[in-house]
C-alpha cells in the first residue's frame, strides 16, 4: 500500500479512468493505492500496476470526505478493498471521515468501522451533499468512521 501525491496522482486518475470512473484526485487529497509487489529475476522489488485505490477529501479540520473506493474489475471479491480501508483508515489524522455508499457495500464499509448515521449527526456540509445525492439515488447510505467512539455507539 502506499500513499500518492504530487505527480503521482496522475497515476491513480488514470487507474480510475480505466475502471471507468472520471475522477480527477487534486492535490490537497490523501490518496492510497495498492498494488502488488513481487521480487523481479535480480531480487529487486518490482510493482505491478494498480490493484486499487481510495480518496480523502479534506472537509475540514476535524473530518474528511472518503470517495471512490475502487478495485480492478480483475481482482474485485478478494478483499482488496478491505485490506486497503483497513490500512489507511488508522493512518487518518484527524481520524473522523464519512461517506456516502451503496446500500449493497455496507458489509465492506462495516468492517472497518463504518457506522450509519442520520443528517443531524453529521456536519451540515456532509448532510447536505448527502441529501442531494438522495435526488439522485435512493440507495446511498450515510456512514461515518470515528475510531474513539467505535466501542459506545451501535448502528442507527
Amino acid at each position: 500500500m502506499q500513499t500518492y501525491s504530487g505527480h503521482q496522482l496522475a497515476l491513480i486518475d488514470r487507474f480510475y479512468k480505466s475502471c471507468g470512473l472520471r475522477v480527477r484526485c487534486h492535490e490537497n487529497e490523501t490518496v492510497f493505492g495498492l498494488r502488488m509487489v513481487a521480487d523481479n529475476v535480480a531480487g529487486q522489488p518490482q510493482h505491478s500496476p494498480l490493484l486499487a485505490a481510495v480518496r480523502f477529501i479534506p472537509v475540514s479540520e476535524q473530518y474528511w470526505l472518503m470517495r471512490n473506493v475502487c478495485v480492478a474489475e480483475a481482482h474485485r471479491r478478494q478483499g482488496l478493498a478491505s485490506q486497503l480501508l483497513g490500512w489507511c483508515l488508522p493512518t487518518l489524522t484527524p481520524s473522523r471521515c464519512y461517506c456516502y455508499a451503496r446500500d449493497y457495500l455496507y458489509p465492506l464499509y462495516q468492517a472497518p468501522g463504518f457506522q450509519r448515521l442520520p443528517c443531524v449527526a453529521v456536519p451540515a456540509g456532509i448532510a447536505e451533499e448527502y441529501s442531494r445525492y438522495l435526488n439522485n439515488r435512493k440507495d446511498l447510505l450515510l456512514l461515518g468512521y470515528e475510531p474513539a467512539k467505535l466501542s459506545s455507539t451501535s448502528d442507527i
